[in-house]
């Protein structure tokens, strides 16, 4: 029988029995330190010289004794593999040492003894080589050196001191006994090897079972972590985890799943997910998906509707992938579901502020905090001219036109820096040049710190209301007839120049003019030449007064003029003078010209005035003394 094992075990081997033979030291030491004292004590008495049996006995004590404390130093040494070799070639030559001190007292006793004494002799040795054959067998090597050194020698000198068929017969037993042993030492070593091999087998493969159990009991560990984290996992979920069987019967379902769909795991589980959940106009479809899915094994994806324990209907985003067994087969789906129900319904919001944005007739212009242009609509497009490309990343200064107050500007930074929105009306340009009023309403965007990190702006194209706004203005404040300040404009005129008269005492002067003889006018030519005078008048005014001062019509022929900074002299050299222009610039009419005269009253401001009715007033006494003098002249009544 023959075992093959890994050389490193091979190794451990020899150690083992190597060790083996060690661990006998003791004991051998002491048989030997007996049986020579025995046999050194048994041949002195049989005529042995007594000092050469003691200094025999004394040698294989001192051998016996070197061998066994080189057996304490390997106990103590607990060499590996590769040195218990060389403590063994050690062990051989200390029992080579310790043989042949036998085997030469052997020979000595049987040579100089009796014949008793060499038939003792004889069953010494046999029984010390019998005994070593248990102890040496480990190492065949031990034991032929003690055959060869101390059991030959004795055989050999029975033989030789022979002299009869009995001692003849006892040297050949003991030739034939000492290879008897040497046969059986080699079996028994042989035994020993296999018996050392096998145990060396069975610790390594009980070693490597112990391992294997320990590995797979780890295994099982790491197994049972992973499926625990996994199954940890599918339930902290935030998303829709179910497995289907190959015939669409639900193995799992997530905790977020029965949250979500108030469905508890143990009320599907085996269940036909196609009877419960799809839309019963949708399930032929859903379960024809399903079935293609599995046949094809791939993965899909798709987004459906589901219903709820409740009766909602929740709109998911599905992601399917099969599942397959070792073979390969598809035995089931692995089905990730996203709730995109609150997803979809902010995209239609969007979809639905971004058309409302789009078609807007308002201007929707965002910037950044820089107040570069990040978004405009298709309404900026239409008021100013600019197309979105030609307007992201300016700045909206590009439709500045000039004529907006600074303090508009100053007044809008300051609201949106303090994250206030503000309105209020500008003056822009259009790409064309064409000048146009906004109303802008800009609010700034937010983020969910309050940081602000846009401005959003809302702009009305309000030119045409400021046109109309104008006109109405110009009717609520002009005479329709001549163009000039009516009575209602002329006197809220004239009541600012009084406070600032009285604020500032700068000097004022009011001027009320009455057209000489107009009714004959009237009468004679017809009122539309009347108008043509009044006109005529109002033209005269504008031409030859002042830039600052106000000509206004308070009502029939009756005009006034408004002088501020222009006291009583300065007042009475200018009504000369325009009493004077009338007079010599006749109206031109289709009857020929018409020579016209007025007759002015005036007076100068006083901080005492309450009203403008003073002032009018005594304007008004000036003006009848001028009529009454004779018309055609100017009288001015002072303050």
């Amino acid at each position: 029988m023959s075992i093959h094992l890994h050389p490193d075990v091979e190794a451990e081997a020899q150690r083992r029995m190597t060790a083996q033979m060690f661990k006998n030291a003791p004991f051998t030491w002491g048989v030997h330190l007996a049986n020579a004292a025995l046999l050194a004590w048994a041949n002195v008495s049989q005529a042995v010289p007594q000092r050469l049996a003691l200094a025999w006995w004394g040698l294989v004590a001192v051998l016996a004794t070197g061998r066994y404390a080189l057996a304490r130093r390997f106990a103590a040494a607990n060499p590996d593999a590769g040195a218990a070799m060389v403590w063994r070639r050690r062990y051989v030559v200390a029992t080579a040492f310790v043989s042949a001190a036998w085997g030469t007292g052997a020979v000595l006793f049987v040579w100089n003894g009796t014949g008793e004494a060499r038939m003792f002799t004889g069953l010494v040795l046999a029984g010390m080589i019998a005994g070593a054959v248990p102890i040496l067998a480990a190492v065949p090597a031990a034991l032929w050196v003690f055959v060869t050194l101390a059991g030959l020698p004795m055989a050999a000198a029975i033989l030789l001191r022979a002299q009869s068929h009995l001692p003849w017969a006892y040297g050949l037993m003991c030739l034939i006994f000492m290879g008897y042993l040497l046969a059986g030492a080699k079996y028994l070593h042989g035994m020993l090897g296999i018996a050392t091999r096998l145990g060396l087998r069975q610790a390594r493969l009980a070693q490597n079972l112990e391992q294997a159990l320990d590995q797979r009991k780890e295994l099982e560990e790491a197994m049972r972590r992973e499926r625990d984290f996994a199954e940890g996992l599918i339930d902290t979920a935030q998303a829709i985890v179910i497995v289907l069987d190959a015939e669409g019967r639900i193995l799992r379902f997530n905790r977020f799943a029965e949250e979500l769909s108030g469905y508890a795991q143990s009320e599907v589980q085996n269940a036909d997910w196609f009877a419960i959940f799809p839309l019963e106009a949708e399930r032929n479809e859903a379960r024809a998906r399903f079935q293609e899915a599995v046949a094809g094994g791939r993965s899909t994806a798709n987004t459906s509707e589901i219903l709820a324990r409740d009766g909602r209907t929740i709109l998911v985003e599905w992601h399917d992938k099969p599942l397959r067994d070792a073979g390969g087969a598809v035995i089931g789906l692995l089905a990730l579901g996203q709730d995109v129900t609150e997803r979809e319904k902010l995209a239609e919001s969007q979809r639905l502020l971004s058309a409302a944005v789009e078609q807007s007739v308002a201007s929707i212009v965002i910037t950044d905090t820089h107040a570069d242009i990040q978004f405009v609509n298709a309404g900026f497009t239409r008021s100013t001219g600019y197309t979105p490309t030609e307007a992201i990343g300016q700045n909206p200064r590009i439709l500045k036109s000039g004529h907006t107050p600074q303090k508009t500007f100053e007044d809008m930074w300051a609201a949106l820096d303090q994250g206030l929105p503000w309105e209020g009306e500008l003056v822009n340009r259009k790409k064309n040049g064409e000048e146009y009023w906004e109303l802008a309403r800009i609010s700034p965007i937010v983020d969910t710190s309050g940081r602000t990190t846009h401005y959003l702006a809302v702009k009305e194209d309000i030119t045409q209301r400021k046109a109309m706004e104008a006109e109405l203005q110009r009717l609520a404040t002009t005479d329709p007839l001549t163009g000039v300040a009516n009575r209602r404009r002329f006197l809220q005129e004239m009541d600012l120049e009084l406070a600032r008269h009285k604020r500032f005492h700068k000097p004022a002067a009011f001027l009320l003019l009455d057209l000489d003889h107009f009714k004959q006018v009237n009468d004679a030519h017809g009122h539309a030449v009347g108008d043509l005078a009044l006109k005529h008048l109002a033209e005269l005014a504008r031409v030859r007064l002042r830039r600052l001062d106000l000509f206004g019509r308070l009502g029939g022929e009756e005009f006034g003029v408004l002088l501020p900074g222009t006291d009583q002299a300065g007042a009475m050299a200018l009504a000369e003078y325009f009493r004077s222009q009338v007079a010599h610039t006749p109206v031109q009419s289709g009857a020929g010209p018409i020579i016209l005269t007025v007759s002015i009253g005036l007076t100068a401001f006083d901080p005492g005035d309450a009203a403008p009715d003073a002032i009018l007033a005594r304007a008004d006494a000036a003006l009848y003394r001028a009529k009454e003098g004779g018309r055609n002249r100017v009288v001015s009544n002072p303050a």
